[in-house]
């Protein structure tokens, strides 16, 4: 007679995993046992109309599609359901009226995975469920934005839960907490990109409460999770909608940051000095900092000399120049003191460039004449009236098509970016940009050059517009700049100026030995795409230079919701936010919540919660639950005994053991597309499960010191695994994490990522305990 652990490891085995129409059945009653009330107050929040089209996922007993059919039977609508089975529709289906069926006003889908569902995009008003997503798939990210590509703007998401129910059923050890965690639900919400988060508590006539989660998809979305399927659907739908949307919510244009990496070598941005470094800034050289650091590790700790990792700042221009004036100080001494604070921003945050650039540098300056003379012999550059409408925030002509005049605004404002533009005109030095479009548009389409592709329709766009360009500014306007080779009265337009820094920091006119071309990628942010993907490969064309074989686009960070400004007060400041979050918490989390596809929402709260969730619950709380004196008062890395793992440790085991060894290869994969925070998302689902390991097999009761000892070992592997690939992201952290484990430091390279069972840190003793690897984060009210 089975025992009764075996029984319920049967039972939550089907929980958590169903995989036939009766495990479903029996799901769907254990979930629907004693809450009929669930069903209707969800359907009854979700305020369903009589023509809209609705989704349950999950059909369960059919409660949900019956209760949603009343309300759309008047009208047009259809109910939509989806599950893993038809056999478990066909259970059900005798609950439902003939003619709905019929008439398809009720509609059954077989899906095996919540992550790819068969509708069109914007297909749905309303998406509901109670408890089905927590047990189809542990890729809440990827199932969460399948959901926003299928639901119309403006349309409801509901999730519906007992939490006590779900309580009881963990304390049987039916199912684990990650699996229903409300918490962790709602925190997904948001950067798969929902907004009005929330949840609501609601009571049933026998006083019990039941939680609502909803969700709303934004009246306007930029972009879909999938780079891949946006690019599609923008090129085939609303290529002219898309670009007319992004151009007009462009608003970071004074903050221009951008990275290059060089075959073996990294180029960090060039950033304009214009206000204090903010979290935008610190993210973009984040990316660069752990790109660097993983191909550094992904390549075996190549010899530093071989990387080229710069970061700069570019100091020229009308606006630096104003800028500093309305300081009460000349532009040198500004831009050295704001240079200052990039480089203390580096610094504190563990960023390692080689090189710092500065423009107002003389060996910058020495190479831009000589790029400039080189033009000028080939014929590129040419004496010419220019005329346009100017944007001194922005630095760039715009033509009269990219301007308009606001109601209630006398100025003219651009399309694109907002900034006010004035009328130039005036005499200066003319680029033929036109004459190397159609090469610019070539490489652009053939070689697969930016990423995320969602880029490459504005990317494409930008470089079909027909137009040359202005090379100087007169220098009685503009002074604070490097003046024209041979004509003291012009100064070279500034973004000219800054694109050169890249040839500078590369050696490739400096008669280096170890000179680098060209780029393998650059990563920029999205308001600056047009000057990287359409100037910059001109100049290089012109020049005979190869060109960069990628470039990869970020999007920006918002706070609150919002887009930084100093008029509104809501610019974070990396120095003042680590304070509270900490220098690696804070570098976490940016690379963690970072999506380049989409724009990112900074808050205190979630910043916290991220930061708890993951590092301090998720890996820390593992880390100083094992190694304590009591499971392991040798303080020596445990024994492994085959014999014990597949008596007693196999059914969780196995599985976590396959979890961790498929982890390099995935982590790799979406490192090395710079997708860092799908790269952590994997690595935090894999800790996860390694929690859920230790919590089920409980060994502080353990009497059987080998299989202790198993356990710990596949605790202490899980861990230095994941320390080895935390490294290019939190590297203290990690650092901490891995001497506490007593990994050497030639053992923490990508060879080191696979879980053996005949370990060579059998014995070895652990290191010295020096406390967590870091301190909870707790807030006042007020700092959140």
């Amino acid at each position: 007679m089975p025992s009764i652990a075996k029984i319920i490891r049967v039972l939550r085995h089907k929980l958590a995993t169903p995989n036939d129409a009766a495990d479903g059945m029996y799901v769907s009653g254990l979930l629907a046992w004693k809450s009929p009330f669930l069903m209707n107050a969800v359907v009854e929040a979700l305020n369903i109309s009589p023509d809209d089209e609705v989704l349950e996922l999950g059909i369960g007993f059919g409660d949900g599609v019956l209760c949603s059919y009343k309300h759309v039977r008047e009208g047009k609508g259809t109910v939509y359901t989806v599950d893993r089975w038809t056999s478990l529709f066909g259970a059900v289906r005798g609950r439902f009226p003939k003619k709905a069926l019929e008439d398809k006003r009720i509609v059954f889908n077989e899906v095996l995975d919540a992550k790819l569902l068969p509708f069109n995009n914007e297909f749905f008003d309303k998406i509901f469920h109670v408890h089905s997503p927590y047990f189809w798939t542990s890729d809440l990210p990827a199932a969460l934005a399948e959901m926003i590509r299928v639901l119309k703007p403006g349309g409801v998401f509901l999730s519906g839960m007992h939490l006590k129910k779900l309580e009881f059923l963990e304390k049987g050890k039916l199912i684990r907490r990650r699996q229903f965690d409300p918490t962790r639900y709602i925190f997904e919400l948001e950067p798969a990109g929902f907004e009005d988060v929330r949840m609501e508590y609601v009571k049933g006539m026998t006083n019990k409460e039941y939680q609502l989660i909803f969700a709303k998809k934004p009246l306007e979305i930029r972009e879909l999770r999938d780079p891949d399927k946006v690019a599609i659907y923008l090129k085939n739908k609303i290529m002219k909608e898309y670009i007319i949307e992004r151009g007009i919510d462009e608003g970071h244009s004074l903050v221009e940051i951008q990275q290059e990496f060089l075959d073996d070598e990294t180029y960090d941005d060039v950033k304009l000095l214009e206000g204090t470094p903010h979290i935008g800034h610190l993210y973009t050289a984040l990316l660069a900092d752990a790109s660097n650091r993983w191909r550094l590790l992904r390549d075996g700790n190549a010899d530093l000399d071989d990387s080229l990792f710069t970061t700069g700042t570019d100091e020229h221009g009308l606006k630096i120049q104003q800028t500093a004036t309305a300081a009460g100080c000349d532009p040198q001494s500004y831009c050295d003191n704001m240079s200052d604070k990039f480089k203390d921003l580096f610094c504190a945050f563990g960023i390692q460039p080689n090189d710092f650039i500065r423009t107002t540098e003389t060996r910058h300056k020495e190479v831009v004449k000589h790029i400039w003379e080189e033009l000028d012999k080939r014929g590129q550059i040419q004496q010419g009236k220019h005329e346009g409408w100017y944007s001194t925030t922005d630095e760039c002509f715009y033509a009269s098509d990219e301007v308009e005049k606001l109601s209630e605004q006398n100025s003219m404002v651009s399309k694109i970016t907002g900034s006010v533009v004035e009328w130039v005109q005036e005499e200066n030095y003319v680029f033929p940009l036109s004459k190397y479009l159609g090469k610019v548009r070539s490489w652009l389409s053939s070689c697969d050059i930016i990423r995320p592709k969602v880029y490459f329709p504005e990317a494409f766009q930008q470089a079909s517009i027909e137009r040359n360009l202005s090379m100087s500014r007169d220098r009685k306007r503009v002074t604070w700049g490097i003046a024209v080779p041979n004509d003291e009265s012009q100064t070279i337009y500034v973004w000219f100026d800054a694109l050169i820094s890249y040839l500078t920091v590369s050696g490739i006119f400096s008669n280096q030995k170890g000179s680098k071309w060209p780029p393998t990628c650059q990563i920029l942010g999205k308001d600056i795409l047009k000057f990287h993907a359409v100037i910059w490969p001109a100049f290089l064309i012109a020049l005979d230079l190869p060109l960069p074989k990628r470039i990869f686009v970020h999007s920006h960070w918002l706070v609150n919701g919002a887009k930084m400004s100093k008029s509104v007060g809501n610019v974070v400041d990396p120095f003042i936010a680590s304070k509270s979050l900490s220098e690696e918490g804070l570098r976490y989390f940016l690379l963690r919540q970072g999506t380049p596809q989409n724009d990112a929402n900074f808050t205190m709260l979630k910043a916290i919660n991220v930061i708890n969730t993951d590092l301090i619950n998720n890996v820390g709380n593992l880390l100083q639950r094992s190694t304590i004196e009591k499971l392991n008062p040798s303080q020596r890395y445990p024994a492994f005994y085959p014999d014990s793992f597949h008596n007693s440790l196999l059914e969780l085991g196995e599985p976590l053991v396959h979890s961790v060894n498929s982890l390099a290869e995935l982590y790799e994969e979406q490192f090395d597309e710079l997708m860092i925070y799908k790269a952590l998302e994997l690595l935090m689902e894999v800790m996860r499960q390694a929690n859920g390991f230790f919590q089920f097999y409980e060994p502080w009761n353990e009497l059987d010191d080998r299989k202790v000892s198993s356990l710990l070992y596949i605790c202490y592997e899980v861990l230095r695994i994941c320390g080895i690939l935390l490294q290019p992201a939190v590297p203290h952290y990690a650092d901490h994490l891995l001497n506490r484990l007593g990994i050497k430091k030639n053992e923490r390279g990508l060879g080191n990522v696979k879980l053996i069972t005949d370990s060579k840190y059998f014995g070895r003793p652990l290191g010295e305990y020096s406390g967590p690897l870091m301190e909870r984060i707790v807030c006042r009210a007020s700092e959140v």
